[in-house]
Parts: structure tokens; sequence; C-alpha cells
């Protein structure tokens, strides 16, 4: 079998012996991942509870919905530079000027870093314009 140039006969031998590790390791990762899960948020649920039985005030919590806010923001821009680096690595491997996984990677590094520093500015723009506005309306 030959796909993009590349023959596959022998890592597809491999492949079934890979199948075998793979489920089970992947099984134990979900069952990791749930049990970190719940044990993340049964812990924060007991800290939101032990600071309203002090009567202590929760402000802590705002600030990591705004921090939750840049972060998906970042994943959406990163995420959509990734699409981009593919499209653009796809049209220079079908075009022929560079070779396929050249092209691929180059292209998908160079638009996600290039997406990290649009977010990088939106997110600096985002947080000046918060400063600024506690002081605006508090005159």
């Amino acid at each position: 079998m030959k796909i993009a140039g590349v023959k596959w006969t022998n890592q597809l031998k491999l492949g079934i012996m890979q199948e075998d590790i793979f489920v089970p390791v992947a099984f134990f990762g979900m069952i990791f991942g749930i049990v970190v899960l719940v044990t993340y948020y049964r812990n924060k649920r007991m800290e939101r509870m032990a600071l309203i039985s002090s009567g202590r005030d929760a402000s802590i919590f705002k600030e990591e919905e705004n921090k939750t806010k840049l972060s998906s923001l970042k994943y959406g821009i990163f995420l959509v530079g990734l699409a981009i680096g593919f499209i653009v690595g796809d049209a220079l491997a079908t075009a022929g000027t560079m070779t396929d996984w050249i092209a691929y990677i180059s292209m998908i590094f160079l638009f996600g870093g290039i997406s990290l520093l649009v977010f990088y500015l939106v997110a600096r723009k985002i947080v000046k314009s918060n400063e600024k506005q506690p002081l605006m309306s508090g005159s």
C-alpha cells in the first residue's frame, strides 16, 4: 500500500500489535483522567464552601472566570491558526513547491506561532481595557 509516496507495509504489520497495547493504555488513561477531574472539582467545591462558612469574600473565583475567557480565546485563535496552517501546507504540497511532510509541519508551526502572537496582542488589549474601566466608572 502506498500513501503520499511512502510505503506502509511494515507500519501496517506493526499497527496490529500496537492496537493490543493502545486499548488498555487508553482505558487506564481515561480512568486516570476521570479520577483527576473528580478530585479537582471536589477540592474546588470544598474551598468555596470553606470560604462561605468563614464569611470571607469569594472574589477570587471571579478572577478565574476572566482567565477561562482568555484561555478559550487563546485555544480558539490557536486552532484557527492550525487549520490555516493545514490549508496552506496542503496548497504548498499540492503545488509541488515543497515536499509533503515539510510543507505540513512548517506551515502548522508557522501559523500556530502567528496565532499565539495574535492572541498575545488581543489579550494585552483586553487586559488594558479591563484595567481602565473600573477607574473610569468610579470617578
